[in-house]
């Protein structure tokens, strides 16, 4: 007769373990390809390698000034997203005439990567910030429009109705 132990630690455990099967393959594929000269180890070094040169990268400080630019753009394109998409989603959402005139552009972006775009950014952005800071914008805006959109569509009507009561 077996006896199932099911706790809290032997839970967490499992997950653990579950969630780390997925890197573990990954570092191995990615080790053998490495090793076995599947790719070019200029193109593709060994990953403990990789690790270690970032690590190394990290603590001597040559990797502060491009994660501080990456965060500024990053905190740029969400600005610009939240500040475009939060009204232009409730207007979508609360006027079904407007949503449905415009559903096809709304299905042909959500349907397009916006990295797909990265070109046509760059020709109309030029090759600095502004076009990386455009298309991450870009694809930012896509999610946050949609969600608000979704949002205000699927909204209880008790809500709505007690949210303009209340001006």
């Amino acid at each position: 007769m077996r006896i199932a132990l099911s706790t809290p630690n032997t839970k967490r455990l499992r997950r653990a373990v579950e969630l780390a099967i997925g890197p573990l393959l990954l570092l191995a594929v990615w080790w053998i390809a490495a090793k076995g000269g599947w790719v070019n180890k200029d193109l593709l070094p060994p990953p403990f390698e990789t690790l270690r040169d970032t690590a190394s990268n990290i603590w001597s400080g040559s990797m502060t000034k491009d994660f501080s630019r990456t965060l500024v753009r990053v905190s740029y394109s969400i600005v610009i997203a939240i500040v475009a998409g939060v009204p232009i989603g409730i207007i979508l959402g609360a006027k079904a005439t407007i949503y449905r005139s415009v559903e096809f552009i709304v299905d042909f972006f959500r349907s397009t990567p916006a990295t797909a775009l990265f070109p046509l950014f760059l020709l109309l952005f030029g090759l600095g910030d502004l076009a990386k800071v455009a298309v991450a914008a870009f694809a930012a805006w896509l999610v946050i429009v949609f969600n608000v959109a979704y949002g205000v569509m699927n909204a209880r009507q008790t809500r709505i109705l007690a949210a303009r009561s209340m001006g």
